[in-house]
């Protein structure tokens, strides 16, 4: 009984040491996926679908501090129905936006297995729109548009092994786009994401 006791508080105690893994010289990759839909029915009238996919590779140049770049590509697609001369038109958007950031991470909070994030990103994109007409298979527009992107927010993380983390990512996203040709030169969103964290020394 004794031995089964002194195994269990053994176990107990290597589950609950520091798996915070923000020291210098670690390194960090990860994978997170923002689902697209129209949750809240904000457009109720619109059928909105999509995924995003970022990626990042980071390494601690310093202790609690990670820089690193930040890939990503996001697909959508937002269907829309509208009358003309008495008729029922439907068309459909497919949007891709891709680029590249670099950012900076400082974990403020680093306990056992919980670390807490701001974040910092800038770096530059691409968006491609194209617009067809569903009755016609007519392609309407196609444009293709240089970014620059700045992010802010903040993640938590949760450790589930010594070296895999849960993700939850919250960052504000403004993306202006280099042209004049837009009527709205900037679109800005949060997109919380959802993912994994690898980290190794």
């Amino acid at each position: 009984m004794k031995n089964k006791s002194f195994l269990f508080i053994f176990f107990s105690f290597y589950l609950l040491r520091g798996y915070s893994q923000v020291e210098k010289t670690t390194t960090q990759a990860g994978i997170g996926v923002l689902p697209i839909f129209d949750v809240f029915k904000l457009f109720p009238d619109n059928k909105l679908s999509g995924l995003g996919v970022s990626v990042n590779f980071g390494y601690f140049a310093i202790k609690r501090m990670s820089i690193g770049i930040n890939p990503f590509y996001v697909q959508a697609s937002n269907e829309y129905s509208y009358s003309k001369y008495n008729i029922i038109q439907t068309e459909r958007e497919n949007i891709k936006i891709y680029g590249l950031n670099t950012y900076l991470k400082y974990y403020i909070i680093s306990k056992n297995k919980l670390l807490v994030y701001p974040s910092l990103s800038l770096g530059f994109g691409a968006a491609e729109q194209r617009t067809i007409n569903v009755n016609t298979k007519v392609l309407k527009s196609k444009e293709s548009t240089p970014a620059f992107i700045f992010s802010l927010g903040a993640g938590i993380n949760y450790f589930i092994t010594k070296q895999i983390a849960l993700e939850l990512n919250v960052p504000y996203i403004n993306i202006k786009y280099l042209t004049t040709a837009l009527i709205d030169p900037q679109f800005q969103t949060v997109a919380p994401t959802i993912g994994l964290q690898f980290y190794w020394k």
